[in-house]
């Protein structure tokens, strides 16, 4: 697996989660900050793995091989966050980038 095709698969998958292909610019930017894109990255502080270094993910089947698992779920992490009264927290890759740069993680 090389970083352009998990990208390219990535970028496949936005309007899956209701998103235009302009977010990808903020995803791009997100996981590459927090893994560089290495579908084997390992946080040894916090345990979070995988591209979009999910914590838990060694809990999730075949997430620690597969890149196309990792983006499918931190794509629905990003949908799906919820924050204070249970409100989406992030909702797009924009907000989760947005947040990520006020608070050095998402």
């Amino acid at each position: 697996m090389s970083v352009e095709e998990a990208k390219t698969y990535a970028k496949s998958r936005l309007k899956a989660f209701g998103w235009e292909e302009s977010e990808f610019s903020s995803l791009e930017k997100l996981w590459q900050k927090e893994s560089g894109w290495n579908y084997l990255a390992k946080n040894k502080k916090s345990g979070a793995l995988g591209i979009p270094q999910l914590i838990g993910g060694d809990q999730v089947p075949n997430y620690a091989t597969d890149y196309k698992v990792q983006i499918e779920h931190g794509l629905s992490y990003i949908k799906n966050r919820k924050g204070k009264n249970n409100q989406p927290k992030y909702g797009s890759p924009t907000a989760a980038w947005n947040f990520h740069q006020n608070n050095g993680w998402y």
